[in-house]
């Protein structure tokens, strides 16, 4: 270089040593050229950064990095301010190792950066590095107590950030079952050494409540193995609840009040809870339904509800109309065939002279005047009527005073008649005659006792006939007609 009064330039040691450049200087003033002379200038290398650049440790792990330079130096370092991790250096520093303790508190990945700058034991520096820590989450799950019901499945997936958990993407465990109390009562455990990505299992008690104790060790697997603490499960399992409505699908009139009874034993089922589905809150229901409504009882206890158990009550909304028909009246003996209507069904009340008391049209032969009562039903309701018959001797007399207690039935028969005359020892000399329809006499007998049997039916056909008694003088003193079906 001609003309130039001082040396400027920039020199680069690549090696690891020192390195020396010799400069040869010749004055010049004017046209004057002075005395050659020589300038050495030592060029000291710049340190280098040589470890590692990244590395990856667990939450809660020590960082031990060892710190290396290209020449013997000293290192400054210090971690920028990650706001999920902690534990990082963040004033600077001068070591040659990091052995920071960090712990990352979320469930990701996070990145802490380590400002690296080297100064060589004789004072050059060299460039910055960026020293990249990478802190994979370790799971952490608090200690959990859950109630399942008989025959639940435990089903425990630990979601991240609830009740201050850690859990970080595909988190996997095992566990192992610890205590089981009572045990003899429990079923559907097991211990699980193979990682699984839930806690599962179907857990059935008999008819306590019991309870399992299990631990359980999270494992990170996305990224990194990091193990986590083993955390407590407490898993109660409660018997459910099994009431019983006692009564059968049934039938009521409109306007009726009906009772519901539950039959269920709450020895171990502490404050249960009934929950009918029209709004009562009491075992048993007691209840006028307006229309056909099925009851649904379900019973609740730790938790645990029943299957519902219902009754379907038909609502009867028509009052029949029960009619018995209107009063009558019959010759004693005679018999007549009631009529009742208004209802499916028909009950009278008991009265040995009706022929049957579960019909509408029996036949009543009352042997005195007699009020008969039918209760007519629908489906569920029902209401009553009567009818009074009253009974007439129906005797045409000469001398009724003589004959005032006998009596003729049935009338009509289909075989027998009956006479019955308490006057006959008064009656010496008189008879019972019949006479058929075309005057003929076909019976004539003796007044002998008080009750006299006639088999009219073998006397001859279906039809009318006529009874007389004849006294000793031939006359007829009473008649009566009589007739055979």
């Amino acid at each position: 270089i001609v003309g130039k009064n001082e040396i400027s330039n920039q020199l680069t040691n690549p090696t690891f040593q020192f390195g020396k450049v010799n400069y040869v200087i010749t004055p010049i003033s004017g046209k004057c050229t002075g005395k050659t002379f020589e300038i050495p200038i030592v060029v000291k290398p710049n340190p280098s950064i040589t470890n590692e650049l990244s590395k990856s440790f667990c939450s809660e792990n020590k960082v031990n990095v060892k710190l290396s330079t290209s020449i013997p130096s000293k290192i400054t370092w210090i971690a920028n301010d990650n706001l999920f991790v902690s534990g990082e250096t963040l004033i600077e520093s001068t070591n040659d190792s990091i052995t920071d303790y960090l712990m990352n508190n979320s469930s990701t990945e996070q990145t802490v950066k380590y400002k690296l700058k080297p100064i060589s034991n004789y004072g050059c520096a060299g460039p910055d590095a960026d020293l990249q820590i990478q802190v994979f989450a370790k799971p952490l799950v608090n200690n959990t107590t859950i109630s399942l019901c008989n025959g639940d499945t435990l089903n425990l997936l630990p979601k991240d950030a609830e009740k201050g958990n850690i859990v970080p993407t595909n988190t996997l465990y095992t566990w192992k079952a610890t205590e089981m109390i009572p045990l003899d009562i429990l079923s559907g455990y097991s211990n699980q050494t193979n990682p699984e990505n839930k806690i599962y299992q179907i857990l059935k008690t008999k008819t306590i409540s019991g309870t399992i104790k299990y631990d359980v060790l999270p494992i990170s697997s996305s990224l990194g193995t990091c193990i986590g603490d083993t955390f407590k499960l407490i898993v109660n399992i409660h018997p459910v609840p099994n009431p019983i409505v006692t009564i059968s699908d049934t039938g009521i009139c409109r306007g009726s009040e009906i009772t519901v009874n539950t039959t269920f034993d709450e020895t171990y089922f502490p404050s249960t809870i009934y929950s009918w589905n029209t709004g009562q809150k009491t075992k048993s229901l007691v209840i006028t339904p307006k229309q056909s409504t099925i009851f649904k009882l379900i019973a609740t206890s730790n938790g645990c509800a029943s299957l519902p158990d219902s009754v379907s009550v038909f609502v009867d909304q028509f009052l029949p109309n029960t009619n018995a028909g209107s009063d009558v009246t019959i010759c004693r003996g005679d018999s007549i065939e009631l009529n009742a209507t208004g209802g499916k069904s028909y009950v009278w009340a008991y009265e040995k002279s009706l022929s049957d008391t579960l019909i509408n049209n029996p036949k009543a032969a009352p042997f005195v005047t007699t009020t008969y009562s039918v209760v007519a039903t629908n489906d569920f309701c029902s209401s009553e009527d009567k009818i009074t018959i009253t009974v007439d001797k129906c005797l045409t007399s000469i001398k009724t005073d003589q004959i005032s207690n006998m009596s003729i039935y049935p009338n009509p028969t289909s075989e027998i008649i009956y006479i019955e005359n308490l006057d006959a020892n008064a009656m010496n000399g008189y008879r019972y005659r019949i006479l058929n329809a075309l005057g003929k006499e076909i019976y004539n007998e003796l007044v002998k006792n008080n009750f006299t049997e006639i088999q009219l039916k073998t006397l001859g056909a279906a039809g009318f006939y006529l009874f007389e008694v004849i006294d000793q003088k031939h006359q007829i003193i009473q008649s009566h007609k009589i007739v055979l079906q």
